[in-house]
């Protein structure tokens, strides 16, 4: 016999003497402390109920957990732990060979308030790899030395505004997602216990879209010690290696390269700190900036920062689409081996780049205040201040932050990345939002059509957001988009309806209407987010003739609220400009008010219905608009 053939039957005798791991079915409902080892095929949805604890045993280095369809473990008041666990040996989540997606782990809400672990597991094609969305208590996690692998997200953090807690992630990696690695949205303004937020010591790397995709995440976030790189393989110019959309975290002691897009973005108010350490951005493309600011701008003065274009052609270092510009201050940082000139910004002659460091800085160690660089005290103000918010020192950061906007309103820029700190650091020493509005609203009504004017508005929303008094701050929006002065006012007030849209989903509450139907999911604002972002890419900084950002169809939106008492909001979209009625009928079908009849322009408009007179019932109103017509039914309740 040919020893071939002698080596395939040993192989068949071994196969028939050792027996395959056992293969455990999984679903239904955990209500006691339960334990899983070996191969356990989710044949269903897990939930892992009040009180009870699903621990993943890892003893046999064979602890794995193998989606058969698309199913999710989920936290209900529970809890999941590994044990026997280290970061060569981690628990494998995975979808099975055929299944293209699986659901991943939904945290609700956990058996306690203390910090709860996820920890050494290897999470692979699933939707969202862990889901952090808090529905009934306060959720306080840490996500630690796990690895994300070919996930649509790998983490999402939601909503904890609405019950807040503390969330971190610390020693993981992240690669090849499909979307987004990282996607914050709505974190809290104050912690427990002054906490703060944290990513550190992580790898993310060839995301098809963001990094760090941060929306209405406030100074508590601290991103450091991370390397983030070769993303944005989609290559939107929405999408960055790290992305805030009002958004103003800390961020520093972080290496962040990426060659097909913009580092670092930010729009919608935000000014993230890079003064505390150094960090270094780059990216080697031509075509792109390595920063890229849109009605917002990163504090870099005195920041010590490595901003680095590695192209030999075409190097921009930042583009500033702002509407209206401002003259920036980023002074004291590294701008690579070619000495920077006003042609490597835009818009050019409206940044002051110099004296500039003439070589890179290490990351880390940081070094403070270079006596070279010489600067007005509206700048040195602000860093005192980022500088005292960054060691959780609010109070001094706060006192610093009105100081500089009482004494130097005419420093614009300066102004502008102070206003967000002023609220999230407000907030953390109990200052009232009631309070900080009128604040913000007295700053808006000095200039509003400035850029100052215009951030202090929109932080001045934030206050009605985080109060809840969603009612104001979506009229508001709703005016802006509906007459803007340029596209750029159209596009974000779009984007803020969407963000109100969301949180308000999550509370339970109908939601505004904005260019199309109200996102339902972070998934539907990150598809329209890019249509947006594509817009404005295709007519930056141009005046929008009509006064309006174009919708895509004809709509009439829930009224808000409902019910109601005794106002409510009317919104509506129009395709293009039309002859337009707007009716009110009782039940009975007789027409109580019509509230409008006239031409009105294309785009988005709303009216406020006052039915302080009326007697309380359901009333219906009607929209008609040449060949579309809709109604919809309110309930008034005295």
């Amino acid at each position: 016999m040919k020893p071939q053939m002698l080596l395939a039957i040993a192989l068949a005798l071994l196969v028939l003497i050792i027996p395959s791991q056992a293969q455990t079915p999984r679903q239904g409902q955990i209500t006691t402390n339960t334990t899983w080892t070996g191969l356990n095929w989710l044949v269903g949805d897990v939930t892992v109920m009040n009180g009870a604890t699903l621990t993943l045993d890892n003893n046999g280095h064979n602890c794995e957990v193998i989606a058969q369809g698309y199913y999710n473990i989920k936290l209900d008041h529970g809890d999941l732990v590994t044990v026997n666990t280290s970061d060569q040996y981690k628990v494998r989540l995975a979808a099975a060979s055929g299944v293209p997606v699986w659901g991943g782990i939904q945290v609700g809400a956990f058996n306690d308030a203390s910090t709860h672990y996820l920890q050494y597991m290897r999470i692979e094609n699933a939707n969202c790899g862990i889901t952090i969305a808090p529905q009934s208590s306060t959720v306080n996690v840490t996500i630690s030395q796990c690895r994300f692998v070919g996930d649509s997200i790998g983490i999402i953090c939601k909503n904890m505004n609405k019950l807040p807690g503390v969330f971190r992630v610390t020693w993981c990696t992240f690669d090849n997602s499909l979307n987004d690695a990282i996607y914050l949205f709505d974190l809290p303004l104050r912690t427990p216990n002054n906490l703060t937020h944290y990513i550190t010591n992580c790898e993310i790397m060839n995301s098809r879209r963001c990094g760090i995709h941060m929306i209405r995440v406030p100074a508590s976030m601290k991103i450091y010690q991370n390397y983030i790189h070769d993303n944005l393989t989609a290559g939107d110019l929405a999408d960055n290696g790290i992305s805030c959309y009002n958004a103003s975290p800390v961020i520093f002691d972080n290496k962040i390269l990426e060659p097909t897009g913009y580092a670092l973005g930010c729009a919608l108010s935000s000014a993230p700190d890079l003064t505390k350490q150094p960090n270094t951005w780059q990216t080697s493309s031509g075509s792109l900036a390595v920063m890229h600011f849109r009605n917002a701008g990163a504090v870099l003065q005195k920041a010590n920062n490595n901003v680095i274009n590695a192209s030999t052609t075409n190097r921009k270092l930042i583009y500033d689409d702002s509407i209206p510009p401002v003259t920036r201050k980023v002074m004291g940082n590294y701008w690579g081996t070619y000495p920077p000139q006003v042609i490597y910004f835009y818009p050019m002659n409206s940044f002051i780049f110099a004296p500039y460091l003439t070589s890179q800085v290490t990351v880390p160690p940081f070094f403070y205040g270079t006596s070279s660089l010489e600067d007005s005290t509206a700048y040195d103000l602000l860093v005192e201040a980022l500088l005292a918010e960054s060691e959780d020192n609010y109070a001094l950061a706060y006192s610093k932050l009105t100081e500089l906007v009482a004494d130097y309103l005419d420093v614009e820029d300066a102004i502008c990345q102070a206003l967000p700190h002023i609220l999230s650091t407000g907030a953390r020493i109990d200052i009232s939002y009631e309070s900080m509005y009128g604040y913000f609203d007295d700053l808006y009504q000095q200039a509003p059509t400035t850029l100052l004017g215009k951030t202090a508005r929109q932080v001045r929303n934030d206050c009605l957001v985080a109060l809840q008094t969603f009612e104001d701050a979506i009229s508001d929006y709703s005016t802006i988009a509906s007459a803007p002065a340029t596209i750029v006012d159209s596009v974000f007030a779009v984007s803020d309806l969407d963000q109100i849209s969301l949180i308000m989903e999550e509370l339970g509450l109908p939601g505004p209407m904005s260019i199309s139907e109200s996102p339902k999911s972070l998934e539907d604002y990150r598809v329209h987010e890019i249509e947006l972002m594509a817009i404005l890419d295709v007519n930056r900084g141009d005046v929008v003739p009509s006064g309006s950002l174009l919708p895509r169809s004809c709509t009439l939106a829930q009224n808000y609220p409902n019910p109601f008492n005794p106002t409510t909001i009317l919104s509506y979209e129009l395709q293009a400009a039309s002859q337009v009625k707007l009716a009110v009928y009782d039940i009975s079908g007789r027409l109580v008010v019509t509230l409008v009849d006239g031409w009105r322009d294309a785009g988005t408009h709303s009216i406020t219905f006052d039915a302080a007179k009326l007697a309380s019932g359901i009333y219906v109103y009607r929209l008609t608009a040449d060949n579309f017509s809709a109604s919809g039914k309110m309930v008034l309740m005295k």
